[in-house]
């Protein structure tokens, strides 16, 4: 039920649609195709970026920034390159049409800033009527019901993509003008506190973090004993080893598997950097159809997963049970002779990390881009 008002309502009456079961009675609920005008953007590549350039968003920036509201433009570009991208105004929202699974396709953020900006490509734009106040707009494209509509929509085995004639079906409430504006105010300051309180945590998470991926690092490339006699491992991204340890290519460690679901039905599994392989329920409350599960890979306890689009950020877990996983991820048996765990430690080290980045290819750069690491060259 959606009620969106800053007090107790009544007078909720039945929308008839099973995204949003109650709204307020002066409230409606009406489809993007009937709220504005969608357009394709359209860009370049990283090699356009300049530092003191012309404001710029990105397909990758709507996943770094993950927010309702787009303030500040993460990339600027040459203003010679321009002209071979899109203009975005403010108010406009952006959505990605591309993604690595159904529950985040669609990732979208409103146009917060009066600065000439470009839109790059793999993004729509949406041009709102003046019946949408903007930063009320942010925040119905960012909750839960939207997300869920848009993971409905979403096409594709590999990478999920959304279309125009797809965006154009969601529906989202729409309140009156000034109801949508008290709204966005009070949930405006509601995030300036929550992101406060989270900036402070997280800055002490990063210092803990830096603590303990050093402490890693020592440890599985030096051993626990510092004393101990070192010689060169002849792989120049290791430097020195322990006198005593060898070195092997991973290609004799682990061996690729590629078993496919012909039933969709086994249980999905989520891939995060923290929690290892966890069911995809655990972590979305988008709920997932069987069908669009078929021909993903099945991963069996014992088994390592690596995220091959972000192997460069050490994302790699092995299964404690049996469910699917992306057909875009690399799933592996591991040898009897090696310990996983020592590995999963191994592969997130920065000497790790920056191999993975160097040998991974595509198109783009970094995350911001579509780079895989094939199990040939992590072998």
């Amino acid at each position: 039920m959606i009620k969106g008002d800053l007090k107790d309502r009544t007078g909720l009456v039945p929308t008839g649609s099973k995204f949003a079961t109650e709204l307020p009675e002066d409230w409606s609920l009406v489809q993007l195709g009937r709220l504005g005008a969608f357009r394709k953007g359209r860009g370049g590549s990283r090699i356009d970026d300049e530092a003191a350039g012309v404001a710029c968003i990105r397909y990758g920036d709507l996943y770094k920034l993950d927010r309702p509201h787009f303030e500040t433009p993460l990339t600027r570009i040459a203003p010679a390159k321009v002209s071979e991208y899109t203009a975005v105004y403010g108010g406009e929202a952006l959505f990605a049409l591309s993604g690595e699974s159904l529950a985040d396709i669609g990732k979208s953020s409103v146009v917060l800033t009066d600065e000439p900006t470009f839109a790059g490509g793999d993004l729509a734009i949406f041009t709102p009527s003046k019946t949408l106040q903007p930063e009320f707009l942010g925040y119905a494209l960012s909750a839960p019901f939207t997300a869920l509509q848009r993971s409905q929509l979403g096409r594709g085995d590999i990478i999920v993509h959304l279309n125009i004639r797809a965006l154009r079906q969601i529906v989202i409430p729409i309140p009156p003008l000034a109801e949508q504006a008290a709204i966005a105010k009070y949930l405006g300051h509601a995030h300036a506190r929550i992101d406060s309180a989270i900036l402070a945590k997280r800055k002490l998470i990063a210092l803990l973090d830096e603590q303990k991926l050093v402490a890693i690092n020592q440890a599985v490339t030096s051993g626990i004993d510092q004393s101990m006699p070192k010689k060169d491992s002849g792989v120049a991204w290791l430097g020195e080893i322990p006198e005593h340890w060898v070195t092997r290519r991973a290609k004799y460690l682990f061996q690729e598997v590629d078993v496919r679901s012909g039933t969709g039905k086994e249980p999905l599994l989520s891939l995060r950097a923290r929690a290892g392989l966890v069911r995809h329920e655990e972590v979305s409350k988008v709920p997932v159809d069987p069908e669009s599960l078929v021909h993903y890979k099945r991963v069996q306890p014992g088994e390592m997963v690596m995220n091959r689009m972000r192997a460069a950020s050490g994302l790699f877990a092995v299964a404690t049970h049996t469910g699917l996983v992306s057909p875009d991820y690399a799933t592996m048996k591991i040898s009897a002779a090696v310990e996983p765990d020592y590995y999963l430690l191994t592969f997130k080290t920065r000497a790790a990390t920056g191999e993975f980045r160097r040998r991974s290819t595509g198109l783009g750069t970094g995350e911001s881009g579509f780079m895989r690491l094939y199990f040939d060259s992590f072998g």
